[in-house]
This record gives structure tokens, C-alpha cells and sequence, in this order.
């Protein structure tokens, strides 16, 4: 049965071979090469005793080769074709298996790299979402997550994952803060966006002044402790007027 599924794989990454070689992105002997190694990687995926470093190691090994086809290709100013991808899809595929067959979650900083410099982001989500639900009470598995997507500017996602991390975890401190950080920089860009297109700071709307970071700034001042607080009134000068409304809430409840 292992055989078989090898023979199946490693057949489907005969029209991208076959693409390498008739653009002379490598020889012969080096794309032959490329198949025997695959399907020895592949074999060591199929034993019924997984080990993690069998998949470790097929992936770095398909990234060196993803690093000098496209070093040659730029070299040489060769176009892209639709069948390169599946060499970033081979790798794609092997993270997953990881995270079916693993824990994961220490290749999830590595993994979501690759998926954002190659346009994974929807891949990238769902393995987001299968390991918090596996990891729920584990805070700083939700920033990273939530970092992560904030990089691949889907704000609404970003912050649904922060909130969502929020009403799991039992120790919101450094979630909150990190809300209270991206709503600071969202509003920042916002702010800077505005002047950009001449808008008058009046005209303005509640973001880019930093009211909704204020709201979010008075639940830190209810629920967290003075270090929190600190931590987002340094955030908060990065918002023009932001750390004056800060300043002035504590002034008049504590």
C-alpha cells in the first residue's frame, strides 16, 4: 500500500519535473536526482511509526530546491509557470501532515512564514484555527496566531482571533494588551491615511481618534494590573492625543 501512494505522489510531480527540464532550470541528472530523493522522503512519510523528523527533513529539503529553482529562474529571467507551484504545494502538504499526525505548534512561527511569502493565507488559517482549538488555553498560541494574520493586513480576522483568544484563556493580561496594541496601530494608519488625503482632523472618525483604543484602554485599567497599564500608555503615545484621554481616564476614577 506504501508503494503505491509513493508511486501516486511522486507520478503527480511529473509535469512540474517536466517543466524544469524542458527550461533547462536543471539538467537531467539533477531532476533525476529530485525523484529518487522524493521518493525516498515519501517512503519514510508512509512507515506506520511516524517521526516527526522524517517530515522535517522532506521539507528542507524541498525548500533548498525551491531556493535554487527560483535563484536560477531569476538569473536566467525565466517566467513562472502554473506547475512550479507544486513544489510550494508539496511543501504545503508535508506541514500538514505534521500537524495531523503531531503537536505542531512548534513549527507554527516557521510554518506560517512560508504560507504568507507564498500566499497560503487561507491554509494558514485553518491550521490557526485546528490548533487553538487544540491548545485553547495556551495565550501566547493565540498572539501568534493573531500576529500573524495582522501581517496579511486582515484586520477583522486579526482582532476576531485576539477576542475570540480572550474568551477562553484564564489569563487575558497579555492578550488585552496586544488588542489594545493593534488597535493603536490600526488607528494609526488610519490617522496618517487621513492627513495623506486632507481630511480634516475633525472630520475624522472614532478610530483614528482613538476613542474605540480608549474603550479598549479602560477595560485594561478595570481587569489587568499596573504593569498592563504602563505597557499600553507607552503604546498609547504612539496615537497623536491617544495617552492625554488615557492619562485623563485614570486621572478621574482611580
Amino acid at each position: 500500500m506504501g508503494s503505491k501512494a509513493v508511486y501516486e505522489i511522486v507520478k503527480e510531480m511529473g509535469t512540474e519535473l517536466h517543466g524544469y527540464k524542458q527550461r533547462k532550470i536543471f539538467t537531467p541528472q539533477e531532476i533525476q536526482d529530485i525523484l529518487e530523493q522524493r521518493k525516498k522522503h515519501e517512503l519514510k512519510l508512509q512507515r506506520k511509526k511516524k517521526n516527526s523528523c522524517d517530515f522535517l527533513n522532506y521539507i528542507k529539503y524541498e525548500k533548498k530546491i525551491l531556493k535554487k529553482r527560483n535563484k536560477r529562474m531569476e538569473e536566467k529571467m525565466i517566467i513562472k509557470e502554473e506547475t512550479d507551484s507544486q513544489l510550494e504545494k508539496n511543501i504545503l502538504r508535508i506541514y500538514n501532515k505534521i500537524f495531523f499526525n503531531f503537536d505542531g505548534s512548534d513549527i507554527l512561527e516557521e510554518f506560517s512564514a512560508f504560507c504568507i511569502r507564498n500566499g497560503f493565507i487561507e491554509e494558514m488559517k485553518n491550521v490557526f484555527a485546528s490548533q487553538t482549538l487544540k491548545h485553547s488555553e495556551n495565550e501566547k498560541l493565540w498572539l501568534l496566531c493573531s500576529s500573524k494574520i495582522w501581517e496579511t493586513e486582515d484586520i477583522e480576522a486579526a482582532r476576531a482571533m485576539l477576542i475570540k483568544g480572550m474568551e477562553i484563556v484564564k489569563n487575558v493580561n497579555l492578550l488585552m494588551v496586544a488588542f489594545f496594541k493593534m488597535e493603536v496601530e490600526y488607528a494609526g494608519k488610519l490617522f496618517r491615511y487621513s492627513r495623506e488625503m486632507g481630511i480634516n482632523e475633525n472630520e475624522i472618525g472614532d478610530i483614528e481618534k482613538g476613542n474605540v483604543a480608549l474603550e479598549c484602554f479602560k477595560e485594561i485599567s478595570k481587569k489587568c494590573g499596573k504593569i498592563e497599564v504602563e505597557q499600553c500608555l507607552r503604546l498609547s503615545k504612539n496615537l497623536p492625543g491617544l495617552v492625554e484621554k488615557c492619562k485623563g481616564f485614570l486621572s478621574e476614577n482611580l
